[in-house]
């Protein structure tokens, strides 16, 4: 009956059964020394016999780490070369989520994540500006201090990153998220902080879940991360822009993996250079405060209509560093 408690693949990844016959000198009972010895077999466990008045060797028994299994929970994929101003979808050269259109009317350089190099990108610091007037950049940096993030280890101008979502752990603690250092989902609505940053909504933890329905247009803040549309209009007045569709199918399964295959079509493009960013959260029913994060970027080929991400245990991709795990 025990064993048969593997049949529960979601829960139970294997089952080792232990036994020890405690035995006095001269007082062997064969039969039950023998019964433990079978039930061990059976559960792939080891049998033990100790004599009675010694002291019982627990180092004996090494029952292996539970295999955690994680199912797929969500996918995003997003262009990280473009940004939206307002409902314009516009060049995002350095790719810091902030649009080129935005930094040149702002005073910041388009072509540089972070335009005086000091370890903060031009998005966190247009976010954080108190005037996002045109030419204001100058004076918004002058108000910013970074005093607090002299305990945040640096090398070479750059501030850790506990996790790869793209903010690194100072910016979080600018945006008052130092709680969410190590997360890349701080508020736990299964939406990376970066790209509900990049899209101007909070994701510090404690902020409300992006399921509200703005405008009443039928679409959700997380509808319209997803498929990029703007948060900024109704989707009634886009003529043109057709929201990215996803196609996603599962190819093989083992007790070990999920494999899939998905489609990414409808998927917005700009200018030469095209990176394409894809967010993937895995959650277990098992641990249901904790998920795997893996971030993969790759880049069109100039003239390229298709592009294909393999998984991260592919090797060319491996080689090609395109996935980064966490944690």
């Amino acid at each position: 009956s025990i064993m048969a408690l593997t049949a529960d693949a979601k829960y139970v990844t294997s089952v080792n059964f232990f036994t020890i016959y405690y035995y006095y000198p001269g007082n062997i009972d064969s039969s039950a020394q023998a019964l433990l010895q079978q039930m061990a077999t059976v559960g792939n466990g080891v049998s033990y016999n100790a004599l009675s008045g010694s002291n019982i060797d627990y180092t004996r028994f090494q029952p292996p780490k539970k295999r955690i299994r994680f199912q797929l929970k969500d996918v995003f994929v997003t262009n990280n070369s473009l940004a939206w101003n307002n409902e314009t979808l516009d060049i995002d050269a350095d790719q810091d989520g902030l649009a080129d259109s935005v930094e040149l009317d702002w005073g910041s350089d388009p072509t540089i994540v972070s335009t005086n190099n000091n370890g903060v990108s031009d998005l966190v610091k247009y976010r954080m500006a108190t005037n996002k007037s045109t030419g204001q950049f100058g004076a918004s940096v002058n108000n910013l201090t970074l005093s607090v993030c002299n305990n945040v280890p640096r090398s070479g101008g750059v501030y850790r990153s506990s996790d790869p979502n793209g903010l690194n752990d100072c910016e979080k603690i600018l945006l008052n998220d130092g709680g969410g250092i190590d997360n890349p989902d701080s508020n736990s609505d299964l939406i990376p902080d970066w790209l509900e940053l990049k899209n101007g909504i909070p994701f510090q933890i404690g902020t409300v879940s992006a399921i509200n329905t703005p405008d009443q247009d039928g679409y959700s803040i997380y509808d319209k991360i997803k498929h990029s549309l703007p948060l900024s209009i109704p989707t009634q007045q886009l003529i043109s822009l057709q929201p990215t569709d996803y196609k996603m199918n599962l190819i093989s399964s083992d007790g070990s993996q999920d494999c899939y295959k998905l489609e990414v079509t409808d998927f917005p493009t700009g200018g030469d250079g095209n990176t394409v960013r894809v967010d993937i959260i895995m959650k277990s029913d098992l641990l249901r405060d904790t998920f795997l994060y893996r971030i993969g970027k790759k880049s069109f080929a100039l003239g390229a209509q298709t592009l294909e991400f393999n998984d991260w245990t592919d090797s060319a991709e491996q080689i090609a560093n395109t996935w980064k795990m966490w944690p």
